[in-house]
């Protein structure tokens, strides 16, 4: 007999969460059935979140990606009361990670059913880990070992984290950016590492062992002879990305992919895939199952990069985004589409937005209302989920950060774009939220003095807008935020902080849940495939607008 369930309706309920642990307002997001439980979307903490299954309790539980909780943690008596203080601290406690080596907040992700294996995400390199198994040790290891580090004879002590750090990498050509960099492990089990320059999962070649790969072989094994060729082209492609100027220009070229996408209503998402710096496509690429330096007609071709990333016909964002009976009916779906079925997929239904008669049209034409109002309900959204990861300290200093005069200069250059409209003011706290993420200040365990918030230059560096003139004293410091917003010329940042599609669009067990996941993606479950990439393309949108850039003025 079917499990009849609770709330598979209700456009919203009340009760308390598994993961942030307060009670509020839950919304709706999937409808379930008779045995499908609704999928509801926690309002203080973002996280998705499942009806619990014993009978007269209104909490909810934990929605995992590839495990859902049947019961919350009460009922599961992992708490003893959503009021247990203690116990609901000891979940997350403050610890050594033996991936970062950092001293973190480790939270608990996943408990399995006996309550004999606890699963964590560090909140600083948000990668899977565990405690240590030794009863003297406190520190936490990587998933896939027992012991932490420095019980392992790793490392000597946690103290010095840059040599702990260096320890733990390796430095090798990348088979998916083709830079020359450190790979750190992230898993010992399986020997997988993590580029410290793209973020894509690597291994060690195991033909020449001078390369890591990207899959089963390297690049220098792939290309051979043709790879110093192909070093000597990614050195004049990158400087593209180095000049406000050069990157204008790229974004207006004209060619036979930039005619595509604007044919087919993907012009916007081809220009902010352009406008992504190499090592950020790579990333995008990962999420698609695209390996981009085997791509011999579109790699280091940025229109030709943004091309196979849309229109690879079984693993780009239109192909995957696109159901069964429309790849070969239809043929194909327009950019609003793609973020309308994101939204339905993602955002609470009472946030949902209706589709305009012509979608083609409001994908294409520039300053277009409709196309404005959804891609800012989607960065609201990822704003909302992005802040409900905060300690509460950290939310305080957020909010005081927004009350400052570099909030209110980017703020204010935002409403000059001639496509500017009320809608879009959510992309500068979006921006002063992802600066702030990248900052050290998002660990800080004491509020801002108003003498720091008006000094703070952290949306300057997030925009990577470097000084014209550096000294020793300022090597690492930019601009002010003024000059850098009313110029929005000259370089730009090589040292800036790349994007982290990992750790922003899934911090729960960052690479270590999504390697998982797209790893085993097959075609046709497209939706949850692409909505990594399409999240990464609308937040491109926030950074172009922090360096006083649009979309809409390409888009022709």
């Amino acid at each position: 007999m079917p499990l009849i369930v609770k709330g598979q309706k209700d456009k919203e309920r009340i009760g308390h969460c598994s993961w942030c642990f307060k009670k509020t307002k839950q919304s709706l997001v999937t409808a379930g059935g008779k045995v499908l439980r609704a999928v509801y979307r926690c309002e203080n903490c973002q996280k998705p979140t499942l009806t619990c299954r014993t009978s007269k309790c209104e909490a909810f539980t934990r929605d995992v990606p590839g495990y859902s909780e049947k019961y919350c943690y009460v009922c599961r008596k992992i708490i003893q009361s959503w009021d247990d203080e203690g116990g609901i601290n000891a979940l997350n406690p403050t610890r050594y990670c033996s991936c970062c080596f950092e001293k973190a907040q480790q939270r608990v992700v996943v408990i399995n059913i006996r309550k004999t294996k606890y699963t964590y995400e560090c909140m600083n390199c948000h990668e899977a880990t565990k405690p240590c198994v030794l009863p003297t040790c406190k520190e936490f290891a990587a998933v896939g070992q027992d012991k932490c580090s420095k019980c392992k004879g790793e490392i000597k002590d946690w103290s010095n984290v840059q040599e702990n750090k260096a320890s733990n990498c390796r430095s090798k050509l990348c088979s998916w950016c083709l830079s020359e960099t450190n790979h750190a492990i992230r898993n010992h089990e399986k020997n997988i590492f993590q580029c410290l320059s793209c973020h894509c999962p690597t291994a060690p070649c195991p033909k020449c062992g001078d390369c890591m790969t990207a899959a089963s072989s390297c690049v220098k094994c792939l290309k051979a002879d043709a790879l110093p060729m192909m070093m000597i082209k990614k050195k004049k492609h990158d400087k593209i990305y180095e000049s406000m100027p050069l990157l204008r220009q790229e974004m207006k070229r004209s060619s036979d992919y930039s005619i595509r996408a604007l044919r087919e209503g993907l012009i916007r998402p081809f220009l902010s895939l352009v406008s992504m710096h190499p090592q950020t496509r790579a990333q995008v690429g990962f999420c698609l199952s695209i390996v981009l330096s085997t791509k011999d007609d579109y790699f280091l071709d940025a229109h030709g990069e943004a091309y196979i990333l849309l229109f690879d016909a079984n693993r780009g964002i239109q192909a995957r985004s696109m159901g069964a009976k429309e790849t070969w009916k239809v043929g194909q779906v327009d950019w609003f589409i793609i973020l309308s079925r994101v939204m339905k997929d993602q955002v609470p239904q009472e946030k949902w937005m209706e589709l305009p008669p012509d979608t083609l049209h409001a994908s294409v034409t520039p300053g277009n209302g409709d196309m404005l109002r959804l891609e800012s309900l989607l960065v609201n959204f990822y704003l909302e989920q992005q802040s409900g990861t905060l300690s509460d300290i950290a939310k305080q200093n957020l909010k005081l950060l927004m009350g400052g005069p570099e909030f209110e200069i980017y703020n204010t250059s935002l409403k000059d774009s001639i496509y500017y409209k009320s809608d879009m003011d959510v992309y500068t706290k979006l921006q002063l939220c992802r600066a702030f993420q990248q900052s050290s200040l998002v660990n800080r365990d004491t509020l801002l003095t108003q003498e720091e918030v008006e000094a703070s230059t952290i949306m300057t560096a997030y925009s990577g807008l470097l000084a014209e003139k550096k000294t020793e004293a300022n090597q690492n410091s930019f601009i002010s935020s003024s000059v850098a917003v009313a110029n929005a010329v000259g370089n730009i940042g090589t040292n800036v902080a790349k994007t982290q599609i990992v750790s922003f669009a899934f911090p729960i067990l960052g690479m270590a849940v999504l390697a998982g996941n797209i790893g085993t993606a097959a075609y046709g479950e497209t939706l949850k495939v692409v909505i990594a990439p399409v999240r990464e393309i609308i937040l491109q949108k926030a950074l172009l607008l922090a360096r006083g850039m649009s979309v809409d003025e390409f888009v022709s």
